[in-house]
């Protein structure tokens, strides 16, 4: 399957930057940040309205707006939280440390 590089795509970069940034794939595409100082973020996930992850080093899973805005804190006090998964109507993540799976709403 070819690369669509018009897709828009979310990330995390962990050393330095830890941040959540949109861009399209294209080779000299701008990119922008949505989320900064987000304390080693991991397992992004997208709906239609928000990018997901987990913070791990805060504890917490978070959320911001596709368009931007302010970071939304959804759960907290995780001690390794990582991988994140999405439905319709709720967040699930697992918690390394405490090797368990979780759920919050949306």
């Amino acid at each position: 399957m070819p690369i669509d590089y018009s897709s828009t795509w979310y990330m995390s970069r962990v050393g330095g930057y830890q941040t959540i940034t949109t861009g399209a794939l294209a080779p000299g595409a701008t990119h922008t940040t949505l989320a900064s100082s987000q304390q080693e973020p991991a397992g992004v996930a997208v709906d239609a309205t928000h990018v997901y992850w987990a913070s791990r080093q805060a504890g917490a899973i978070r959320r911001v707006k596709i368009s931007g805005g302010a970071v939304e804190e959804l759960a907290s006090g995780q001690s390794d939280p990582m991988f994140v998964a999405l439905d319709t109507a709720a967040v699930y993540w697992t918690d390394q440390g405490a090797g368990t799976a979780m759920k919050v709403a949306k």
